[in-house]
């Protein structure tokens, strides 16, 4: 199976192997979401999430959390939740997983 060519989808290579990653914004919650996965397999992939309004700020019951304030998903943070994710998590099946991300770097919960 093929990545669809769509200039939103970008690619990177992490240690030889090749992946794809693309980024969406979230309205309903106010998140920004990458998706990661394998251009060979596509179906294996994983997510992490930012909060974030026009200010790239997330608000949490009306106060400012300074852990998630974010910066924009650059090439770098991608790489990081590469391996991250591949210490940490089983992401190489066909269901969609989700790591926790924020100033502070990435986790599972």
């Amino acid at each position: 199976m093929a990545i669809p060519k769509n200039k939103s989808i970008r690619k990177i290579t992490v240690d030889t192997v090749p992946y794809y990653w693309s980024i969406k914004y979230d309205e309903d919650y106010g998140l920004i979401v990458c998706t990661i996965g394998l251009v060979d397999e596509p179906n294996y992939r994983f997510s992490f999430t930012r909060g974030a309004n026009d200010s790239h700020t997330r608000y949490i019951h009306n106060s400012m959390d300074k852990k998630d304030e974010v910066k924009a998903i650059t090439p770098k943070l991608v790489m990081q939740a590469i391996l991250f994710a591949n210490n940490n998590l089983d992401w190489k099946n066909n269901k969609t997983n989700q790591i926790i991300s924020n100033s502070e770097g990435f986790s599972l919960e």
